[in-house]
């Protein structure tokens, strides 16, 4: 088997007024960081 090493990925969070979000480096835009977009981004 092939061994696939992945770079390490930080995501990057912030939050404002109690709603976190996570930046998408594809988009270019911040998210609101909901289950769903976290498993998009991981």
């Amino acid at each position: 088997m092939i061994k696939i090493d992945y770079p390490l990925y930080q995501p990057r969070i912030k939050k404002e007024k109690d709603v976190e979000f996570i930046f998408d480096d594809i988009r270019k835009q911040w998210l609101q960081l909901t289950p769903e977009e976290w498993v998009r981004q991981n």
